[in-house]
């Protein structure tokens, strides 16, 4: 049983944390990959409004929400990890 406990905690902890660090990429992606063309809009990269102000709150907005939600999937990670540890010993 505790092995089966060991093995869950671990895999979930692994998960969260893959999951973590590509929410931290995309929040990092959103601040520092802007660019808003007025000729060719399909050039545009993370641009939503013609404004470049109202761009970069809505990208500020993200990044904001994808950093907190990385940041609370890497706690969670490393609390199962260390779950895990103990479970094992």
């Amino acid at each position: 049983m505790k092995n089966k406990k060991y093995q869950f905690f671990i895999i979930a902890s692994i998960i969260l944390l893959i999951i973590g660090i590509f929410c931290i990429g995309m929040g990092f992606n959103k601040i520092l990959n802007y660019y808003n063309s007025e000729t060719y809009p399909s050039a545009s990269r993370n641009a939503y409004v013609g404004g470049d102000a109202y761009n970069y709150i809505i990208n500020a907005s993200y990044f904001s929400g994808y950093v907190s939600l990385g940041g609370c999937l890497l706690i969670a990670s490393t609390i199962l990890g260390i779950e895990g540890i103990r479970e094992k010993h």
